[in-house]
């Protein structure tokens, strides 16, 4: 998948979703790759169902543990662009609000693909 492509499958999938992908605890709510009611972040919604696992969940995208399950998914992050979209599109989901998020995503498009 290009660059384009995962910003277009991530745009998608955070606009269908209208929720954050979020994991409940006693004290506070958290960010999640999967979250309750099936939900998923803007990286989580690439990593293949085979190649996730709970032991994702607190980790950054630079991580190895989430770069080896994005690319077994197909998603490589070598490249420094894509390693930056995808960190950008995760700060979408993890601090914008779900209200604001069309308008945050088409901004992180304009960055990367005037």
């Amino acid at each position: 998948m290009n660059a384009l492509e995962i910003f277009n499958t991530v745009k998608t999938h955070l606009l269908q979703q209208n929720s954050q992908s979020l994991l409940e605890n006693p004290n506070r709510k958290v960010c999640a790759y999967r979250g309750t009611e099936g939900r998923m972040c803007a990286v989580g919604c690439l990593i293949k169902d085979e190649y996730y696992d709970s032991g994702l969940e607190r980790k950054r995208v630079r991580h190895p543990d989430v770069r080896k399950a994005l690319g077994s998914s197909g998603i490589s992050i070598d490249d420094i662009m894509t390693r930056d979209l995808l960190f950008d599109l995760q700060a979408v989901h993890d601090t914008i609000p779900v209200s604001h998020w069309e308008v945050a995503l088409n901004d992180v498009k304009e960055r990367y693909f005037k």
